[in-house]
């Protein structure tokens, strides 16, 4: 990891962040400081709609019982 000084941070930002997203990271110090690292985020998976069809399971009972706690809020 490359360490880079804050004030050349504010200089090359840009540069830097295309750096970022080919994958190399970098960290920010100051006066010799360790003070953050820069690194890419991680991407977020794409969600597929109707993927958990049939894998979730309620079991249906007209036994409300449980539900007798939470009769002064309903």
């Amino acid at each position: 990891m490359e360490v880079i000084d804050i004030a050349d941070v504010e200089l090359q930002l840009e540069e830097l962040v295309d750096e970022v997203e080919q994958g190399k990271n970098f960290v920010i110090s100051q006066d010799g400081v360790a003070l953050a690292r820069l690194i890419p985020t991680q991407k977020a998976s794409v969600r597929k709609p109707g993927s958990l069809k049939g894998k979730i399971h309620f079991n249906e009972s007209d036994d409300n019982s449980h539900l007798e706690n939470f009769r002064d809020y309903m």
